[in-house]
Protein backbone atom coordinates (compact mmCIF):
# COMPACT_ATOMS: atom_id res chain seq x y z
CA UNK A 1 0.00 0.00 0.00
CA UNK A 2 1.24 3.48 -0.85
CA UNK A 3 1.73 5.05 2.59
CA UNK A 4 0.89 8.51 1.23
CA UNK A 5 -2.67 7.37 0.51
CA UNK A 6 -3.99 6.35 3.91
CA UNK A 7 -6.02 7.48 6.88
CA UNK A 8 -5.37 6.86 10.57
CA UNK A 9 -7.85 4.93 12.74
CA UNK A 10 -7.64 4.13 16.43
CA UNK A 11 -8.84 1.04 18.27
CA UNK A 12 -11.41 2.10 20.85
CA UNK A 13 -10.37 -0.70 23.19
CA UNK A 14 -6.58 -0.39 23.42
CA UNK A 15 -6.02 2.93 21.59
CA UNK A 16 -3.61 1.41 19.11
CA UNK A 17 -3.46 3.39 15.88
CA UNK A 18 -3.42 1.87 12.38
CA UNK A 19 -3.06 3.00 8.82
CA UNK A 20 -6.07 2.21 6.64
CA UNK A 21 -6.28 2.52 2.88
CA UNK A 22 -8.03 5.82 2.04
CA UNK A 23 -10.45 4.01 -0.29
CA UNK A 24 -11.72 1.87 2.59
CA UNK A 25 -11.90 4.87 4.91
CA UNK A 26 -14.47 6.56 2.67
CA UNK A 27 -17.13 4.06 3.75
CA UNK A 28 -19.75 5.36 6.17
CA UNK A 29 -19.04 2.47 8.59
CA UNK A 30 -15.83 0.50 8.74
CA UNK A 31 -15.58 -2.41 11.19
CA UNK A 32 -12.04 -3.58 11.89
CA UNK A 33 -10.35 -6.16 14.11
CA UNK A 34 -7.43 -4.84 16.16
CA UNK A 35 -4.28 -6.86 15.52
CA UNK A 36 -3.04 -6.08 19.02
CA UNK A 37 -6.04 -6.77 21.32
CA UNK A 38 -8.06 -8.81 18.79
CA UNK A 39 -11.21 -6.76 19.49
CA UNK A 40 -13.60 -5.66 16.75
CA UNK A 41 -14.29 -1.91 16.69
CA UNK A 42 -16.03 0.69 14.56
CA UNK A 43 -13.31 2.81 12.97
CA UNK A 44 -13.13 6.53 13.71
CA UNK A 45 -10.87 8.50 11.44
CA UNK A 46 -8.13 10.66 12.93
CA UNK A 47 -7.07 13.63 10.77
CA UNK A 48 -3.49 13.18 9.61
CA UNK A 49 -3.07 16.83 8.68
CA UNK A 50 -4.57 20.13 9.77
CA UNK A 51 -5.77 22.28 6.88
CA UNK A 52 -3.53 25.30 6.54
CA UNK A 53 -5.37 28.48 7.41
CA UNK A 54 -5.15 31.43 5.09
CA UNK A 55 -5.75 35.04 6.01
CA UNK A 56 -8.72 36.87 4.54
CA UNK A 57 -7.38 39.85 2.60
CA UNK A 58 -9.71 42.86 2.79
CA UNK A 59 -9.07 46.09 0.90
CA UNK A 60 -10.56 49.45 1.89
CA UNK A 61 -10.76 51.64 -1.18
CA UNK A 62 -12.55 54.58 -2.76
CA UNK A 63 -11.23 57.08 -5.27
CA UNK A 64 -12.95 59.83 -3.28
CA UNK A 65 -10.96 61.19 -0.35
CA UNK A 66 -12.36 62.27 2.99
CA UNK A 67 -14.67 59.26 3.39
CA UNK A 68 -12.99 57.88 6.55
CA UNK A 69 -11.36 55.07 4.57
CA UNK A 70 -8.14 54.98 6.59
CA UNK A 71 -9.98 55.59 9.87
CA UNK A 72 -12.29 52.67 9.13
CA UNK A 73 -9.46 50.33 8.15
CA UNK A 74 -7.62 51.18 11.36
CA UNK A 75 -10.54 50.89 13.75
CA UNK A 76 -11.88 47.70 12.20
CA UNK A 77 -8.38 46.23 12.47
CA UNK A 78 -8.26 47.08 16.18
CA UNK A 79 -11.77 45.70 16.68
CA UNK A 80 -10.80 42.41 15.02
CA UNK A 81 -7.66 42.20 17.17
CA UNK A 82 -9.84 42.66 20.25
CA UNK A 83 -11.89 39.72 19.01
CA UNK A 84 -8.71 37.63 19.26
CA UNK A 85 -7.93 37.67 15.56
CA UNK A 86 -4.40 37.98 14.26
CA UNK A 87 -4.53 41.12 12.13
CA UNK A 88 -1.96 42.64 9.80
CA UNK A 89 -2.67 46.14 8.50
CA UNK A 90 -0.80 47.11 5.33
CA UNK A 91 -0.42 50.81 4.62
CA UNK A 92 -0.41 50.77 0.82
CA UNK A 93 -0.82 54.53 0.47
CA UNK A 94 2.22 56.79 -0.10
CA UNK A 95 0.56 59.41 2.12
CA UNK A 96 1.13 56.98 5.03
CA UNK A 97 -1.95 58.13 6.96
CA UNK A 98 -2.53 54.68 8.43
CA UNK A 99 1.05 54.66 9.71
CA UNK A 100 0.46 58.11 11.18
CA UNK A 101 -2.62 56.86 13.06
CA UNK A 102 -0.60 53.94 14.38
CA UNK A 103 2.17 56.27 15.54
CA UNK A 104 4.98 54.18 14.02
CA UNK A 105 8.37 55.16 12.65
CA UNK A 106 7.90 54.94 8.88
CA UNK A 107 11.65 55.31 8.28
CA UNK A 108 12.06 51.70 9.41
CA UNK A 109 10.97 50.51 5.98
CA UNK A 110 7.88 49.97 3.82
CA UNK A 111 6.54 47.68 1.11
CA UNK A 112 8.59 49.42 -1.58
CA UNK A 113 11.80 48.91 0.39
CA UNK A 114 11.09 45.20 0.78
CA UNK A 115 10.31 44.65 -2.90
CA UNK A 116 13.24 46.61 -4.28
CA UNK A 117 15.65 44.92 -1.84
CA UNK A 118 14.17 41.47 -2.63
CA UNK A 119 13.55 40.89 1.06
CA UNK A 120 10.50 39.28 2.71
CA UNK A 121 7.80 41.64 3.94
CA UNK A 122 8.08 40.10 7.40
CA UNK A 123 11.36 41.98 7.95
CA UNK A 124 9.49 45.31 7.79
CA UNK A 125 6.37 44.44 9.77
CA UNK A 126 6.04 46.08 13.18
CA UNK A 127 4.17 44.59 16.15
CA UNK A 128 1.95 47.20 17.78
CA UNK A 129 0.96 47.41 21.47
CA UNK A 130 -2.69 47.30 20.38
CA UNK A 131 -2.42 43.60 19.53
CA UNK A 132 -2.04 43.86 15.77
CA UNK A 133 0.75 44.21 13.24
CA UNK A 134 1.51 46.92 10.68
CA UNK A 135 3.49 47.15 7.47
CA UNK A 136 4.07 50.92 7.33
CA UNK A 137 4.19 53.19 4.31
CA UNK A 138 6.48 56.07 3.40
CA UNK A 139 6.78 58.70 0.68
CA UNK A 140 9.29 56.36 -0.95
CA UNK A 141 6.24 54.38 -2.07
CA UNK A 142 5.74 57.04 -4.75
CA UNK A 143 8.58 55.37 -6.64
CA UNK A 144 6.79 52.04 -6.71
CA UNK A 145 4.76 52.51 -9.94
CA UNK A 146 7.90 53.47 -11.88
CA UNK A 147 9.72 50.43 -10.49
CA UNK A 148 6.76 48.20 -11.37
CA UNK A 149 6.83 49.26 -15.02
CA UNK A 150 10.03 47.27 -15.33
CA UNK A 151 8.48 44.20 -13.70
CA UNK A 152 6.51 41.39 -15.33
CA UNK A 153 2.90 41.10 -14.10
CA UNK A 154 3.21 44.39 -12.24
CA UNK A 155 -0.42 44.29 -11.12
CA UNK A 156 0.31 41.05 -9.23
CA UNK A 157 3.25 42.31 -7.14
CA UNK A 158 1.27 42.83 -3.93
CA UNK A 159 -0.70 39.61 -4.37
CA UNK A 160 2.45 37.53 -4.78
CA UNK A 161 4.23 39.28 -1.92
CA UNK A 162 1.41 38.56 0.53
CA UNK A 163 1.34 34.80 -0.10
CA UNK A 164 4.17 34.10 2.34
CA UNK A 165 2.28 35.95 5.11
CA UNK A 166 -1.20 34.48 4.75
CA UNK A 167 -0.60 31.52 7.07
CA UNK A 168 0.53 33.85 9.87
CA UNK A 169 -2.63 35.97 10.15
CA UNK A 170 -6.41 35.69 10.21
CA UNK A 171 -6.95 39.01 8.45
CA UNK A 172 -4.80 41.23 6.25
CA UNK A 173 -6.32 44.71 5.86
CA UNK A 174 -5.09 46.92 3.02
CA UNK A 175 -5.44 50.70 3.10
CA UNK A 176 -5.19 52.33 -0.33
CA UNK A 177 -4.83 55.90 -1.63
CA UNK A 178 -7.89 57.84 -2.89
CA UNK A 179 -7.35 56.97 -6.55
CA UNK A 180 -8.02 54.25 -9.12
CA UNK A 181 -4.42 53.96 -10.22
CA UNK A 182 -1.62 51.48 -9.62
CA UNK A 183 -1.83 51.01 -5.86
CA UNK A 184 -5.56 50.43 -5.73
CA UNK A 185 -5.50 48.00 -8.67
CA UNK A 186 -2.74 45.96 -7.03
CA UNK A 187 -4.73 45.84 -3.79
CA UNK A 188 -7.97 44.80 -5.50
CA UNK A 189 -6.25 41.94 -7.30
CA UNK A 190 -4.71 40.77 -4.01
CA UNK A 191 -8.04 40.85 -2.16
CA UNK A 192 -10.65 38.31 -1.19
CA UNK A 193 -13.06 41.00 -0.07
CA UNK A 194 -13.54 44.73 -0.73
CA UNK A 195 -15.02 47.36 1.56
CA UNK A 196 -15.90 50.70 -0.07
CA UNK A 197 -16.26 53.38 2.62
CA UNK A 198 -18.46 56.23 1.48
CA UNK A 199 -20.32 59.20 2.85
CA UNK A 200 -23.96 59.70 1.92
CA UNK A 201 -23.05 62.58 -0.39
CA UNK A 202 -23.34 63.09 -4.14
CA UNK A 203 -19.61 63.12 -4.97
CA UNK A 204 -18.91 60.15 -2.74
CA UNK A 205 -21.70 58.23 -4.47
CA UNK A 206 -20.01 58.94 -7.81
CA UNK A 207 -16.76 57.58 -6.40
CA UNK A 208 -18.52 54.33 -5.49
CA UNK A 209 -19.71 53.93 -9.09
CA UNK A 210 -16.18 54.32 -10.45
CA UNK A 211 -14.46 51.93 -8.04
CA UNK A 212 -17.27 49.40 -8.45
CA UNK A 213 -16.63 49.26 -12.21
CA UNK A 214 -12.95 48.52 -11.66
CA UNK A 215 -13.66 45.81 -9.09
CA UNK A 216 -16.22 44.11 -11.33
CA UNK A 217 -13.73 44.08 -14.21
CA UNK A 218 -11.19 42.31 -11.99
CA UNK A 219 -13.85 39.87 -10.75
CA UNK A 220 -14.84 38.89 -14.29
CA UNK A 221 -11.24 38.16 -15.16
CA UNK A 222 -10.06 36.35 -12.03
CA UNK A 223 -13.19 35.26 -10.16
CA UNK A 224 -12.30 37.30 -7.08
CA UNK A 225 -12.68 39.35 -4.94
CA UNK A 226 -16.21 38.79 -3.72
CA UNK A 227 -18.86 41.33 -4.61
CA UNK A 228 -17.78 44.53 -2.80
CA UNK A 229 -19.65 45.88 0.20
CA UNK A 230 -20.36 49.52 1.02
CA UNK A 231 -19.63 50.98 4.44
CA UNK A 232 -21.51 54.21 5.09
CA UNK A 233 -19.32 56.56 7.15
CA UNK A 234 -19.74 59.93 8.85
CA UNK A 235 -23.45 59.26 8.69
CA UNK A 236 -25.82 61.91 9.99
CA UNK A 237 -29.28 60.41 10.40
CA UNK A 238 -30.73 63.91 10.88
CA UNK A 239 -29.56 65.09 7.46
CA UNK A 240 -32.22 65.08 4.75
CA UNK A 241 -29.52 64.97 2.05
CA UNK A 242 -27.80 61.97 3.67
CA UNK A 243 -31.12 60.16 3.95
CA UNK A 244 -31.89 60.81 0.28
CA UNK A 245 -28.48 59.56 -0.89
CA UNK A 246 -28.81 56.53 1.35
CA UNK A 247 -32.08 55.66 -0.39
CA UNK A 248 -30.38 55.88 -3.79
CA UNK A 249 -27.50 53.66 -2.65
CA UNK A 250 -29.96 51.07 -1.35
CA UNK A 251 -31.62 50.94 -4.76
CA UNK A 252 -28.37 50.73 -6.70
CA UNK A 253 -26.59 48.31 -4.39
CA UNK A 254 -29.23 46.07 -2.79
CA UNK A 255 -27.91 43.77 -0.04
CA UNK A 256 -24.45 45.29 -0.37
CA UNK A 257 -24.50 47.90 2.40
CA UNK A 258 -22.84 46.79 5.63
CA UNK A 259 -24.75 47.35 8.84
CA UNK A 260 -24.61 49.36 10.98
CA UNK A 261 -23.54 52.67 9.48
CA UNK A 262 -20.58 54.48 11.04
CA UNK A 263 -22.14 57.60 12.57
CA UNK A 264 -20.70 61.09 12.60
CA UNK A 265 -19.01 61.02 16.01
CA UNK A 266 -16.69 63.68 17.45
CA UNK A 267 -15.03 61.03 19.61
CA UNK A 268 -13.23 59.74 16.49
CA UNK A 269 -11.49 63.06 15.80
CA UNK A 270 -10.81 63.68 19.48
CA UNK A 271 -9.14 60.28 19.88
CA UNK A 272 -6.94 60.92 16.84
CA UNK A 273 -5.87 64.36 18.10
CA UNK A 274 -4.97 62.92 21.51
CA UNK A 275 -3.30 59.91 19.83
CA UNK A 276 -5.44 57.44 21.75
CA UNK A 277 -7.21 54.42 20.26
CA UNK A 278 -10.90 55.18 19.89
CA UNK A 279 -11.74 51.99 21.79
CA UNK A 280 -9.86 53.21 24.85
CA UNK A 281 -10.76 56.89 24.57
CA UNK A 282 -14.50 56.34 24.27
CA UNK A 283 -15.42 52.63 24.61
CA UNK A 284 -19.18 53.24 24.40
CA UNK A 285 -19.28 55.95 21.76
CA UNK A 286 -21.58 55.36 18.77
CA UNK A 287 -18.62 54.98 16.37
CA UNK A 288 -16.84 52.51 18.67
CA UNK A 289 -19.94 50.33 18.89
CA UNK A 290 -20.51 50.52 15.14
CA UNK A 291 -16.92 49.56 14.25
CA UNK A 292 -17.12 46.66 16.70
CA UNK A 293 -20.30 45.41 15.04
CA UNK A 294 -18.80 45.71 11.55
CA UNK A 295 -15.73 43.74 12.65
CA UNK A 296 -17.96 41.01 14.05
CA UNK A 297 -19.85 40.86 10.75
CA UNK A 298 -16.63 40.58 8.73
CA UNK A 299 -15.39 37.90 11.11
CA UNK A 300 -18.30 35.57 10.38
CA UNK A 301 -18.99 36.45 6.74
Amino acid sequence: MNITNFNIVQCEHCNTRFRVDAKLATRQQLRLRCSKCNQIFLAKLIPTTTPAKSARVITFCNQKGGVAKTTSCWNIGIALARQRQRVLCVDFDPQANLSLLAGVNTNCGCFYDAVTASKPLSEYIQKLPLGLWLLPSHQRMNGFPKYALQTKDAEQILNKSLQALKHQYDFILLDTPPSLKFFTLNAIIASDYIVIPTQCAYLSMHGVEQIDLIINAVRKRSGKPKEPKLLLTLYNANSAAATAVYGILQQRYPNRILQPHIPLDEAVQEAQILKHPLFDYSPRSPATLAYTAIAEALNVD
